[in-house]
């Protein structure tokens, strides 16, 4: 149960911009300790290879299989520091 804790926790960090540390910030462990007193709060360490290279490779593997169930995909590239740059690419299924 704690693993999947800490996968959750690790995902809305990371989902959210926050900084790896804020586990480490007193105001987060009191509220977490509220919420569940015995839960042990994953470290920066942890959060930063464990927890990220699994949650990396879950939605790697997820967009992978999405990609190949597609006929065709479009993506656009583009430089908000160079607006002449624009980059297409293409892949069509049956090109494959």
């Amino acid at each position: 149960m704690q693993d999947k804790m800490w996968r959750a926790i690790a995902k809305a960090i990371f989902l959210s911009g926050n900084a790896l540390s804020m586990l480490e910030e007193p105001h987060w462990i009191e509220a977490f300790k509220l919420i569940r007193p015995g839960l042990k709060l994953p470290s920066r360490y942890q959060l930063s290879n464990d927890l990220l290279d699994r949650e990396f490779a879950t939605l790697r593997s997820n967009i992978t299989s999405r990609i190949m169930e597609c006929l065709t995909i479009g993506i656009q590239c583009d430089s908000w520091t160079n607006n002449r740059q624009i980059n297409n690419f293409l892949r069509d299924k049956n090109d494959a």
